[in-house]
C-alpha cells in the first residue's frame, strides 16, 4: 500500500500520495489522514464547460452511496465520504481555480485488469475457482445497482476493483451510472456511454437499459477465462456510419467463431472437469445475445437468472431457483 510522503499536497484533513490512476473527469489518488484512515480521493477541476458534469456525479455519488449504506452493502460499491471545494460548492465563473476533491472508500490498488492473464485464464478449461468467486461477487454488486434502479454503463475491467484475501470486488467509477424507472428505455447518444470494446451492439443505435451492463460483464468473462479480448475494433462497429457499418461483418465473423469456441469449450469442460476450475461458457453465450446475430439472438438474461445460471455449478447457492423466462 502506497504511503503519503512529507510535503504532499493537503486537502481538508487528508494528504495526498501516489496518483491510482484516472477516472472520468480527474485523477485518482491515494491519501490519508493523521488517525491513518485511507482513501481514494479524485480531484476534478471545474469549468466553465464542465462544472454541471462534475456536479452531477457528485449528486449521483450521492445517491449510489445513500443505497448502498441504505442495504448494508458494505464494500461491494465505492462510497463517496466527503467532498471538498476549494473554493465553494457553488461554481463561479469569475474563479481562476476551482478544485474538486471527491472523497472515495475503499480504497482499491489493484483492479480487474490484474487478473486478467495467467492468473485466472484456464483456456478450454475455464477460469480458477479463485477468479470465479470474485467474478460472481462484481455481479452481486451490478445487482445492487440494478435492484435500486441504477444502470453502470461502463463496465471493464479497470472499473472494477480488488481489495482483501481473498480478493473482494468493489465496482469504481459509479459517478457515471444513470437511473433508470423499471421497464424504462433510454435514448441512445453516441460517444457518451461505456467504453469501445465492451459496448453492448444496441447501446449507439436504438433504446437501451440494464442489460448493456449484462453484455459487458459477458466480454469481461471471456477475458478472465482466456486472457484476450474476444474481438477488438478501434472504432463501434455497431453506431451509424459508413466507416462503422462497414466493420460488422468482421465483428459477425469474430462473434460467431468466439460463440463456436465456448460452446464447444463448455461442453468439453462439463464432461471432463479439471479440479480448480470452472467453465462459464454456457452463461457467456446468453450474456452475449443481441438481436441482429444470426444466431442466439433471443432475450439477454437479466441479473437475477445470470446469477442462477446453471453454469456456476457448485458455486450456485443453495436457494430456489429464480424462475427464468422464456426465450423464444
Amino acid at each position: 500500500m502506497p504511503t503519503p510522503l512529507p510535503n504532499k499536497r493537503t486537502m481538508g484533513k487528508w494528504t495526498l500520495g501516489d496518483a491510482l490512476g484516472v477516472g472520468g473527469q480527474g485523477r485518482v489518488f491515494f491519501a490519508s489522514d493523521q488517525s491513518a484512515d485511507m482513501a481514494a480521493i479524485k480531484v476534478v477541476e471545474r469549468t466553465s464547460r464542465n462544472h454541471r458534469v462534475v456536479d452531477e456525479e457528485i449528486e449521483i455519488l450521492r445517491e449510489v452511496t445513500n443505497l448502498v449504506e441504505a442495504l448494508s452493502e458494505g464494500e461491494r460499491i465505492v462510497r463517496m465520504t466527503e467532498v471538498i471545494y476549494s473554493n465553494g460548492k457553488d461554481f463561479s465563473s469569475k474563479t481562476v481555480f476551482d478544485n474538486v476533491a471527491i472523497v472515495l472508500t475503499p480504497i482499491t490498488p489493484r483492479t480487474f485488469g490484474s487478473l486478467v492473464g495467467t492468473r485466472s485464464k484456464g483456456g478450454c478449461k475455464g477460469m480458477t475457482i479463485e477468479v470465479a468467486t470474485v467474478f460472481r461477487d462484481v455481479l452481486l454488486g451490478v445487482k445492487v445497482m440494478h435492484d435500486g434502479r441504477w444502470l453502470y454503463g461502463d463496465l471493464k475491467p479497470t472499473n472494477t476493483g480488488l481489495i482483501g484475501k481473498p480478493f473482494r470486488s468493489v465496482l469504481l467509477d459509479v459517478g457515471i451510472s444513470r437511473h433508470i424507472q423499471a421497464g424504462e428505455l433510454l435514448r441512445p447518444d453516441s460517444g457518451t456511454v461505456g467504453t469501445v470494446g465492451y459496448l453492448a451492439p444496441e447501446l449507439e443505435l436504438e433504446r437501451y437499459d440494464h442489460s448493456i451492463d449484462i453484455w459487458s460483464m459477458g466480454i469481461i468473462l471471456f477475458e478472465l477465462t482466456y486472457g484476450y479480448h474476444p474481438w477488438k475494433f478501434s472504432i463501434n462497429p455497431w453506431r451509424n456510419g459508413e466507416d462503422n457499418e462497414k466493420l460488422r461483418p468482421s465483428f459477425r465473423k469474430s462473434y460467431q467463431s468466439t460463440i463456436d469456441k465456448m460452446v464447444r469449450d463448455y461442453d468439453s469442460a462439463r464432461a471432463s472437469p479439471t479440479g480448480g476450475y470452472i467453465h462459464l461458457g454456457g452463461l457467456f453465450v446468453e450474456m452475449v445475445r443481441y438481436q441482429w446475430a444470426t444466431s442466439n439472438y433471443a432475450w439477454r438474461p437479466n441479473i437475477d437468472e445470470v446469477l442462477q445460471h446453471l453454469a456456476w455449478g457448485p458455486l450456485l447457492p443453495q436457494i430456489p431457483e429464480v424462475k427464468r423466462r422464456r426465450l423464444e
